[in-house]
């Protein structure tokens, strides 16, 4: 994939790139870069985010959906942005994409192997064993445990 920069929409004298980068040709004392690229914090979630202001308001924005809205286009009503290889400060283009949030929960579930222990669950219930002892032996939740008896996962 080519490099690319272009500026962010509804917010003028921001850019962002390919790489994740998101810049500002604004200038402050407070910028700790001379490039102008802004720093990146991580949420409680582990996600990438920035600050930027927009008629004197800040707006905490997460940097994959930027990327998305910026460089391909509206992120459609239900859909949300993967990061395919799992790691969310790998916001790099070439590694997001469009993805149903019900099929992100699903991979989610995959890639941290709870859909493996479906029916492990699925047999300890059967043989009588409480949920209590089930969720404390196969860290995971109860009410994970819930879902799978009642055919929901």
């Amino acid at each position: 994939m080519e490099y690319q920069k272009k500026e962010i929409v509804g917010f003028k004298k921001y850019e962002i790139d390919t790489v994740g980068n998101v810049f500002t040709s604004k200038k402050s004392s407070r910028l700790k870069s001379t490039d102008g690229k802004l720093s990146v914090r991580r949420n409680s979630a582990g996600y990438h985010q920035v600050v930027l202001y927009s008629n004197k308001k800040s707006h905490q924005v997460l940097v994959h959906r930027l990327m998305w809205e910026t460089l391909v286009g509206p992120i459609p009503k239900g859909m949300t942005i993967d990061h395919i290889d799992q790691d969310y400060k790998n916001n790099q283009l070439q590694n997001l994409q469009l993805m149903s949030h019900s099929d992100n929960i699903k991979k989610m579930w995959d890639v941290r192997g709870r859909s493996k222990k479906k029916d492990v669950v699925l047999d300890w219930i059967a043989r009588g064993y409480n949920r209590k002892f089930i969720s404390e032996n196969l860290n995971i939740s109860t009410s994970y445990i819930s879902m799978i008896a009642n055919g929901k996962r």
